[in-house]
């Protein structure tokens, strides 16, 4: 635990990497694992309504 003025642009850049970029690649990671398991063509209609995936 730092003061907000302590903190550097390291330091910054790693919080910025977990948070961000780290979220980034689960969820790419996350798309490739689940499109080989699409079903769109047997449930098509199904498949349109349905939310696979949510980032916030």
């Amino acid at each position: 635990m730092r003061s907000f003025l302590d903190i550097t642009d390291e330091d910054f850049r790693t919080v910025v990497d977990v948070n961000l970029l780290g979220t980034f690649i689960c969820c790419e990671e996350a798309t490739r694992r689940m499109k080989p398991n699409d079903r769109l063509t047997a449930r098509k209609k199904e498949a349109r309504r349905t939310c696979i995936l949510r980032a916030s």
